[in-house]
């Protein structure tokens, strides 16, 4: 590294501001789209009550579905800390 610290060379690159990444875990609008899931609702039904695109909705049920590791008939036994009634797991 030179004296005057700008070469930075192999050191990483500063962390830009932005949105939080929530890596595997769901974020805030991913868990609230795997709870309309796991209560029944369609793609179509989740588009209406978040006031979101058709688009939108599908990328967050991609990334519910990949992160969880399921399927969308067996999602409401991957959600973690469920309290809804029937659920398995200790709220």
């Amino acid at each position: 590294m030179a004296a005057s610290g700008l070469d930075l060379g192999d050191a990483p690159s500063p962390r830009r501001p932005g949105r939080r990444g929530y890596g595997t875990q769901l974020s805030p609008r991913e868990q609230e789209v795997a709870e309309l899931l796991a209560g029944g609702a369609t793609k179509q039904d989740i588009v209406q009550t978040l006031f979101l695109s058709p688009r939108t909705v599908e990328k967050h049920v991609a990334r519910v579905l990949a992160k969880l590791r399921t399927g969308q008939n067996e999602i409401h036994a991957s959600l973690p800390n469920s309290d809804r009634p029937g659920s398995d797991e200790p709220a």
